[in-house]
């Protein structure tokens, strides 16, 4: 056995591999959100890979290329089918109607400031002139005083072609980078796919022989943390983009194809993912008003359609909320709302994009981490309360819709009577 190394020494070490490891990091930021786009690709066709390779003794490199296969076959057939509908959806969200109601709204804008530019408060008359006047003028706009001269305009000839020279250059530059980056992402998750058990075990390894077998018990929650997050998370994107579209339908929302669609990739961002969704869905309800024959017949104005579908896209996010997610997802993430949503500003703030997707699993994990080291301070089971109390039941399809019902009544008491007589029945 090698001479041991003093504890003075094991600090340094120590510290200098974390300073390296930071300055890796740093180093690499040009390609960290490949990397991070490939391990989400890998956790997504984890479970197709394993299928092939115990069930069907597919080898492990064949069985993660076939799954990369299928998956790029149903990426390029999603669209196929979708692109018609969407098209239909889109066209029927009229544009014209949008433009319009800007103009009235601004018409009417102009009107109501125009009217405050001067105001009486407590018998004194106080001029917002120089608060008003910049805003009309900001809506007026401005009106050309006369038109270009011929020769004005075939000078501008050689700045216009530069210019559509280099958007041209700028695009290809861009299509090549983009296409570059899609390939290298589609080789490193083959290569994650290929070697996840080799790295698993590798990651195992660096733990004292001690503690191998916790850091492995610690690895696999973890992992079913991420797993459960990324299969859950667009299982329910995909129930929610159903969900919205026939509620959309429904009330006559018009182009409720494409705000369910919109709805359903929002909700990829915890929280405020479905507060985003909302936006546009109100909008176009605003604007355009229902095309439900049953609502016209009603006289409904286009303010109390837009109430209206509020209120379906609130019931809609409390289905989510409440039971949906919870059901689908498990306790995996089983994090307090406000918990999401504060993870999300600030993981949006840090990384964009995808530190609003990954804030919730982020901090799911830290959790798990928490729970234990804290559990390892205090002398207790280390993995005490990161194991669910009881597994949760998975139902048979045919059972579904009362499950929902059941637990919508248990949420809301006031429905116990029906319930009630629903489980009379069962009985007998």
């Amino acid at each position: 056995m090698g001479t041991q190394w003093s504890s003075t020494t094991k600090y340094v070490v120590a510290v200098g591999l974390v300073l390296v490891g930071a300055v890796v990091l740093y180093i690499s930021r040009p390609v960290l959100g490949m990397v991070t786009a490939a391990l989400i690709l890998a956790f997504l066709t984890h479970p197709v890979v394993r299928f092939l390779n115990t069930r069907l003794r597919f080898p492990r490199g064949l069985a993660a290329i076939t799954a990369y296969l299928l998956l790029g076959l149903v990426l390029a057939w999603i669209p196929i089918i979708i692109t018609p509908i969407a098209v239909d959806a889109v066209r029927a969200i009229k544009v014209d109607a949008f433009v319009d109601w800007l103009q009235t709204q601004a018409g009417g804008m102009e009107a109501r400031l125009s009217s405050i530019r001067t105001i009486q408060a407590f018998g004194t008359r106080l001029s917002l002139a120089p608060i008003v006047d910049p805003i009309l003028d900001a809506l007026a706009g401005t009106t050309p005083s006369e038109l270009p001269s011929l020769e004005s305009l075939l000078d501008l000839i050689p700045t216009a072609f530069g210019s559509v020279t280099s958007v041209a250059g700028f695009l290809a530059t861009t299509i090549t980078s983009v296409a570059f980056a899609i390939f290298l992402t589609l080789i490193i998750a083959v290569y994650l796919s290929i070697d996840a058990g080799r790295f698993h075990q590798g990651l195992v390894d660096l733990a004292p022989a001690a503690y191998q077998e916790e850091f492995r018990v610690l690895l696999d929650k973890i992992g079913h943390v991420w797993s459960a997050f990324f299969r859950g998370q667009i299982t329910v994107s995909l129930i929610l983009a159903l969900i919205t579209w026939l509620g959309a339908t429904a009330v006559g929302l018009p182009g409720a194809f494409i705000l369910g669609l919109t709805a359903g990739v929002l909700a990829l961002i915890p929280s405020l993912g479905p507060i985003l969704a909302l936006i546009p869905a109100v909008v176009v309800a605003l604007v355009q008003g229902t095309t439900s024959p049953y609502l016209i017949s009603l006289n409904i104005s286009n303010l109390t359609f837009a109430v209206i579908v509020l209120g379906l896209y609130f019931l809609i996010q409390q289905l989510e909320g409440n039971i949906i997610t919870p059901r689908i997802v498990g306790q995996a993430i089983d994090l307090p709302p406000v918990v999401v949503l504060l993870g999300v500003v600030i993981g949006t703030t840090v990384a964009g994009l995808y530190g609003a997707v990954l804030a919730a699993p982020t901090v799911a994990t830290g959790r798990v981490l928490v729970t234990y080291a804290w559990n390892k301070i205090v002398d207790r089971e280390p993995f005490y309360q990161l194991t669910p109390t009881a597994p949760q039941q998975v139902r048979p399809p045919a059972r579904t819709v009362r499950w929902i019902y059941l637990q919508v009544q248990e949420r809301y008491p006031q429905f116990s009577s029906i319930a009630g007589a629903w489980s009379g029945d069962e009985e007998e």
